[in-house]
């Protein structure tokens, strides 16, 4: 009778440690997928000291030093894992997934194989697979592979969402919108799937309805700015200046106010609703941020001019010669102004310079032009063949009313 009480009190005993063994590892699993990487790691270990076969506590502590950054013992702890139990599924995926972000294509695909074979209705290993497809472009490959996991878990949106960009870059744009459709479907305030079909819809030239998902993407995350940027982009696309200026607004009082593409862009909105103070203003903040581009300099210098400012948009045009000696634009806006001011013989030069950096049609045109209002008909001719004989079409008519 005392050998049967003997052995009920080992049996009992035993599985009294092992319901605390797994009590332990469920509480450390718990604290990693809190993302307490540091203390799932220290409980991990005193697992793995009591017990050092525990495969799956060697995994699990690998994927939480591989979250905490220290990639050596990630992999240290997945090959320990392995060596215990080959086939554990979950280490075959945590080493398949640093391999894929190492790069190592090759180990990463042997790996998720493996971990398929060893575990088939495991639907992340399939969008794993899809997504070592996807680093080589893949497209349809990658497809595929999501619509296995889909078989397998059919409700989850990240799969829907995942193949729709898959499709979306293998041009298989209307089974994309189908995909970002039927995310949206599982997960109503998903953002990226709202902002991925606004693409689309901006591709099947759809700007009321890319507007909309842009902004149910910021409304699902505020601080999603390529949102903002392309729903600015299609407002100013859409002729929606004031939008346009609203969206640059929010953009510029953030990350992108070191942006001058953007201070230019507003600039260009507040030009098309006759806010030419305001325009001014960013290009001169733009030129400001990007000292060596033409581009503000010469947005600012044509804004003058529609500002009746002719001495500011002289020393603009100037300024854009200076930065790009070959700007044949800078120097006709240039000769324009001192034809406005009767000072021909400046423009002249003005034109004999532009045309000596950078022989285009326009320069030629625009000397021709002076020389006609100077009276010298030959040079006048001359010019306008060339302009004539370089594509520039208004030479064409002009040159034969003064070539005859």
């Amino acid at each position: 009778m005392n050998h049967l009480l003997l052995i009920l009190s080992l049996i009992f005993t035993c599985v009294t440690l092992q319901a605390q063994e797994a009590d332990q590892y469920n509480k450390a699993v718990t604290l990693m997928q809190q993302k307490k990487y540091t203390e799932a790691i220290d409980m991990f270990n005193r697992i793995i000291q009591v017990k050092p076969a525990y495969y799956e506590a060697y995994a699990e502590r690998g994927y939480c030093y591989y979250m905490s950054g220290n990639q050596s013992e990630a992999l240290n702890n997945y090959n320990l894992s392995l060596e215990k139990n080959p086939a554990h599924f979950q280490a075959l995926y945590y080493r398949a997934l640093y391999y894929l972000n190492k790069n190592d294509l090759s180990k990463a695909m042997q790996d998720i194989d493996k971990c398929i074979q060893n575990k088939t209705k495991y639907s992340d290993a399939y969008a794993l697979k899809a997504a070592i497809y996807e680093k080589q472009n893949k497209w349809n490959d990658a497809a595929a592979q999501y619509t296995l996991a889909i078989n397998i878990n059919n409700s989850q949106a990240d799969y829907y969402y995942l193949r729709g960009k898959a499709l979306f870059s293998g041009n298989r744009t209307d089974d994309a919108y189908v995909d970002f459709n039927t995310a949206i479907k599982y997960k109503s305030n998903y953002s990226e799937a709202y902002f991925e079909r606004g693409r689309l819809n901006e591709i099947f030239r759809k700007p009321k309805d890319a507007v909309n998902d842009y902004t149910k993407a910021l409304e699902y995350n505020p601080q999603y700015e390529q949102a903002m940027i392309n729903r600015a982009d299609v407002y100013e696309q859409t002729h929606q200046y004031q939008s346009a200026v609203n969206d640059y607004a929010q953009l510029l009082s953030g990350s992108q106010k070191t942006n001058a593409g953007f201070w230019i862009k507003r600039g260009q909105c507040y030009e098309e609703i006759d806010s030419m103070k305001a325009a001014i203003s960013d290009y001169g903040k733009a030129m400001v941020l990007d000292r060596t581009s033409t581009e503000p300099v010469m947005l600012r210098a044509e804004a003058y001019v529609k500002n009746r400012k002719p001495q500011q948009a002289l020393a603009d045009y100037k300024k854009a010669i200076t930065l790009d000696d070959k700007n044949t634009k800078a120097y006709v806006g240039l000769a324009k102004l001192q034809i406005d001011q009767n000072q021909l013989r400046l423009a002249l030069e003005t034109l004999d310079d532009g045309v000596k950096s950078d022989k285009t049609g326009e320069a030629y045109y625009w000397r021709g032009a002076v020389r006609d209002m100077q009276k010298d008909r030959k040079g006048a001719c001359e010019d306008l063949k060339e302009a004539a004989k370089l594509g520039y079409k208004e030479a064409v008519d002009k040159s034969k009313s003064i070539c005859k």
